[in-house]
């Protein structure tokens, strides 16, 4: 379609091409647009007449017109009412409240882009209009387009500090962007405003979920539930709650009791689809998902889900029904990012690499958007504040509070580099747990590392009596080793050998350039992954992982146990003796048989997992070589390139 301005000849055939196909207010606009660039074209005007005059619509705006949309609006006639807005703003164009009656019509037919025009057009004509502003924040909110939503919904609630709905999308958009400590500012001020408001209370719940405050997520969705027992929303918050507890069952269970009362059954059936691929059902798991963005197409994060589980192969009809939704949706930030990743795994299975790539990278660049406040100036300098912290001096501080268990094992590195292929491997031995991603450890760091030397001693005594009952609580409390797959833990090794001296603790190395495409071609959920999304910072982010493990060997020589991915895939047996050695464990010829271990497995690694070891990932950077150019010079210059 051209963006060229349409002449008036060109203006007309339109109009009335949509008066015949009986699009009163298609053609009402095409006729209206004609007499503002010429107020005496009589074919235009005769035609205005005629079409007012057939549908009962006079020549000035009355109440009663406002009225009747509004009783349209109001009866959920949302396409009727939005045509017969139209027809009104035709009379009367500049009159705010009529578009932002379009507005509403349009979001509830979930055309967000056209709602968010129409609430643009009522703010232009009112920049006071407290409403309009709100309501335009709210569909922004739904594009994706969530800086932009914060601009203009803290302008609504600055010109009405009681609006409770536009402090709730305020802190769901800061939530999008990753930004959980202002989300929950602003969804408490909503709660104030609004105890009773059930949404909030959900929001909130999620929230501290992901500020890993387990149990008042879990206090809250249920105050929410007190009000509304049969609330999907709050339902399978609850079942996400239960799912971060590793209680999988549970979690399906809290979903599946949501799917009668769902209004719109898609998520559901999707967080539940995602559950099943978890739990290893994965043919159950595609079922469920497929259903979901059966029944609604823009759920992106779907298709995203099913790429993950889904092996593609040259005319599967799943890769045209995705780039058909690509196109259709293109405006919305937040389905071409989720179906960037996934059509980038679609190519790749395909052999299209650079097609692949393509799509990879415009995923990335729209996630890269929302966590816009990362920068590696910052995590430079948190991590060296974090080596600085932890001295010679602190470690043997905390070792006075130490206790000396061996149950713990850490098992870290850079996201992507086989952490939970060593974990699956090695909870397939009778003595070992696999308590899969634990936060405690980066939580306790993240919120105390620069003031370590001001805490009392009651803090860590506190932290490790919590932290060795959850593993016994998670473990059933019968098994000599339960391992904690937290990559990011690499951080906090300091804070691990001062408190747990005899915890053990695997670092998975990987070659750098299979690694962080490995990063870069998957989608984290998790907050702090905010380096993955851009080749520069990603390489960057990894130079600075080795400095950082580089000081940690030397602080704490020969006891940190090191793995290499393309070894154990090489070599598995000899890399799975040495890896139970380490952990005081006996040989079981068990943990060659590691795919058929069941347990639940909540990263992107769920595939690997559940197939016999091989070696197709290694090397793989071949297959892009140009288009990662720009890493390769980040970790050559840093002298952190293997030698081939």
């Amino acid at each position: 379609m051209s963006d060229q301005p349409k002449s008036i000849k060109e203006i007309l055939q339109l109009a009335q091409s949509a008066e015949k196909k009986g699009d009163v207010a298609g053609a009402l606009i095409g006729y209206s647009e004609i007499l503002a660039k010429a107020p005496g074209h009589s074919k235009a005007r005769r035609a205005v007449q005629k079409l007012r005059k057939l549908h009962g619509v006079g020549k000035t705006l009355t109440q009663a017109d406002v009225d009747r949309v509004l009783v349209l609006l109001q009866s959920s006639r949302f396409e009727e009412a939005a045509n017969a807005t139209r027809i009104l703003i035709s009379i009367a164009p500049k009159e705010a409240l009529l578009h932002n009656i379009l507005g509403l019509s349009l979001v509830n037919t979930n055309d967000y882009s056209g709602a968010s025009t129409s609430f643009r057009a009522a703010v232009k004509i009112n920049p006071q209009y407290t409403e309009a502003l709100s309501n335009l924040g709210s569909a922004l909110v739904q594009m994706g387009s969530l800086l932009e939503a914060i601009r203009h919904l803290q302008s609504a609630v600055k010109q009405n500090p009681n609006m409770a709905e536009a402090y709730h999308n305020i802190a769901i958009a800061y939530k999008g962007i990753i930004q959980p400590d202002d989300a929950l500012e602003n969804v408490e001020h909503a709660l104030r405003i609004n105890p009773g408001y059930v949404n909030a209370m959900n929001t909130k719940g999620t929230i501290l979920q992901e500020l890993g405050r387990i149990e008042e997520a879990k206090a809250c969705i249920q105050a929410g539930l007190n009000i509304e027992p049969a609330n999907s929303d709050l339902l399978i918050s609850l079942g996400s709650v239960y799912a971060i507890e590793g209680d999988l069952d549970r979690a399906k269970a809290a979903m599946e009791i949501a799917l009668p009362g769902a209004g719109d059954a898609a998520t559901p059936k999707f967080k539940i689809g995602v559950l099943l691929g978890q739990m290893g059902r994965r043919e159950d798991a595609i079922k469920l998902i497929k259903e979901a963005v059966t029944i609604d197409p823009t759920l992106a994060s779907g298709y995203r889900s099913l790429g993950m589980l889904h092996q593609f192969s040259s005319g599967d009809p799943l890769i045209s029904e995705m780039e058909g939704i690509y196109q259709k949706y293109g405006s919305n930030p937040g389905v071409k990012m989720h179906l960037g990743f996934a059509l980038g795994k679609a190519y790749e299975d395909l052999g299209e690499y650079e097609k692949s790539f393509d799509y990879l990278l415009e995923g990335n660049r729209q996630k890269r958007k929302i966590v816009s406040s990362y920068s590696t100036k910052n995590m430079r300098e948190q991590l060296a504040t974090i080596q600085s912290t932890f001295d010679h001096q602190t470690i043997e501080r905390l070792r006075q509070l130490s206790v000396p268990t061996e149950k713990p094992v850490f098992i870290v590195g850079m996201n992507r580099s086989g952490t939970t292929l060593v974990e699956q491997i090695l909870a397939s031995h009778s003595q070992f747990y696999g308590a899969d991603e634990l936060i405690h450890v980066d939580r306790f760091g993240q919120r105390n590392f620069d003031k370590i030397g001001d805490l009392p001693n009651s803090v860590y005594i506190e932290f490790c009596d919590e932290y060795l009952a959850h593993l016994d609580r998670v473990s059933g409390g019968n098994s000599e080793r339960v391992s904690d797959k937290l990559p990011v833990n690499f951080r906090w090794i300091g804070l691990i050998k001062g408190l747990f001296p005899k915890a053990k603790i695997i670092n998975l190395t990987r070659d750098p350039r299979d690694n962080c495409l490995s990063i870069f071609k998957n989608f984290f959920e998790s907050p702090g992954n905010q380096y993955a999304y851009d080749l520069v910072e990603l390489a960057e982010y990894y130079v600075s992982y080795k400095s950082m493990m580089d000081h940690w060997h030397l602080q704490f020589p020969g006891e940190i146990h090191e793995v290499s991915y393309e070894d154990l895939t090489a070599s598995q047996e000899k890399q799975s003796r040495r890896m139970l050695m380490y952990c005081g464990l006996d040989w079981e010829d068990g943990v060659l048989e590691f795919h058929k271990t069941k347990r639940d497995v909540k990263t992107a690694s769920v595939g690997q997992v559940r197939e016999k070891m091989y070696q197709k990932s290694v090397k793989s950077w071949q297959n892009y070589e140009t288009q990662l150019k720009p890493l390769i010079d980040v970790l050559e210059k840093a002298g952190r390139l293997p030698s081939d």
